[in-house]
């Protein structure tokens, strides 16, 4: 009998710490807490049956393509993707998912390949059956596994050499703040200066240019944040280009404290002269 202890575990209850994984006779008879055993640091253990290669959204295909050659399915299977929606997706996962845990799988490695939103709802539907979604999108054998963030949406402009700009909140009308959100006339309201009070707001911008700080970023950025349940600001990236159109966000909040268009890539290019004298 052996008890592994991985540095993380990943079965219907999610991903964890600081739990065993007990085998006896070549079959796992436990899983719980650690209480001692085989560490295998750097290791991620998904006990249970585990079906490494999904693409559950080509459940659509079904009795389409029956006694037809690979590129007959290929051709079928683009056709699909192209029109696939995050609904349409999320519903197909549930219901593989469920065809999945009734047959003895705890755990799905999923090669996604989509979209964004199109991925979100599948980690949704592995979550509504409660198995365990090792997301794995195609594009490299590295994965990064990131917490779901619900709260308010904020655009944090950091300038420097200017004052403090007003943070931008972002409301979408419907659904996430997605590309079609931002891209897409009237979907989403885009309030400035966002509608909190200071003290969290003044957090937030100290929060977004210290990250622009750490990441070396230089003159602009545009952090983006959420703003979740407790007051927290978790940083989700930091944007060293960010559009400078007369619609885009750091202009927006830019505007909201009295500079032009013309004032904000004045002060920028001098900046960059000022770098570089003739």
């Amino acid at each position: 009998m052996r008890t592994l202890l991985p540095d993380l575990l990943l079965d219907a209850r999610g991903a964890r710490s600081n739990a065993a994984v007990t085998i006896e006779s070549g079959r796992v008879v436990a899983v719980g807490p650690a209480t001692g055993g085989e560490r295998l640091p750097g290791r991620a253990l998904a006990p249970g049956f585990v079906n490494a290669h999904s693409h559950a959204f080509q459940r659509a295909l079904r009795g389409r393509v029956e006694g037809g050659d690979f590129w007959a399915w290929r051709d079928a299977m683009l056709d699909v993707a192209r029109r696939q929606s995050a609904q349409r997706v999320r519903k197909d996962y549930v219901a593989v998912y469920r065809e999945m845990l009734g047959a003895g799988y705890t755990a799905v490695g999923e090669f996604h390949y989509l979209g964004a939103d199109e991925a979100l709802a599948a980690a949704e539907a592995a979550a509504e059956r409660r198995a365990a979604l090792m997301a794995a999108f195609g594009y490299d054998d590295t994965v990064l596994l990131e917490q779901q963030v619900q709260g308010t949406a904020l655009a944090l402009s950091v300038v420097d050499g200017l004052p403090t700009l007003p943070a931008v909140e972002i409301r979408p009308k419907e659904g996430r703040y997605d590309f079609s959100a931002r891209y897409t006339h009237g979907a989403a309201d885009f309030r400035v200066p966002a509608n909190l009070d200071q003290a969290t707001v003044d957090r937030c911008l100290e929060a977004a240019h210290a990250a622009h700080l750490a990441l070396g970023g230089r003159d602009i950025s545009r952090v983006d944040a959420i703003l979740d349940p407790t007051g927290t600001c978790r940083i989700l990236e930091v944007n060293t280009g960010p559009g400078l159109t007369t619609t885009s966000l750091v202009p927006m909040a830019a505007d909201a404290a009295g500079l032009t268009f013309t004032d904000l890539a004045a002060h920028l290019t001098d900046r960059a002269i000022a770098r570089r004298p003739r």
